[in-house]
């Protein structure tokens, strides 16, 4: 399917598998390896490598060139993902976080 125009409901499924199921698997297995102290800064590293690996690697791979140039929008593609995936792993670091404190205190009480 790659270079072929694709049905826009194809694209949204493929985002959201992406997105959802392999980031979120991604992430969690790799939550607690994270550099930092805080969720802040563990979703922060998270969301750049990301973004790192999917500009350097994944928009090559679907002929969009590094971080999307071959688009010609110049450097907003790469821009908009980074922000959209800085927001998608801090949020997922700080819902950690708090199930961490959660199980924490709940083993505690037990």
């Amino acid at each position: 399917m790659v270079g072929t125009e694709v049905h826009t409901g194809v694209v949204w499924v493929l985002s959201f598998v992406n997105g959802a199921i392999v980031w979120g698997f991604v992430f969690g297995q790799t939550y607690r390896f994270l550099p930092g102290n805080s969720p802040w800064l563990k979703g922060i590293y998270f969301g750049v490598c990301a973004w790192l690996v999917m500009g350097i690697l994944f928009f090559p791979l679907v002929d969009r060139g590094i971080f999307a140039a071959k688009l010609g929008l110049g450097i907003a593609p790469a821009m908009l993902l980074l922000g959209a995936l800085l927001a998608y792993s801090v949020t997922m670091s700080l819902v950690y976080s708090f199930l961490d404190r959660i199980s924490d205190k709940s083993v505690i009480s037990d």
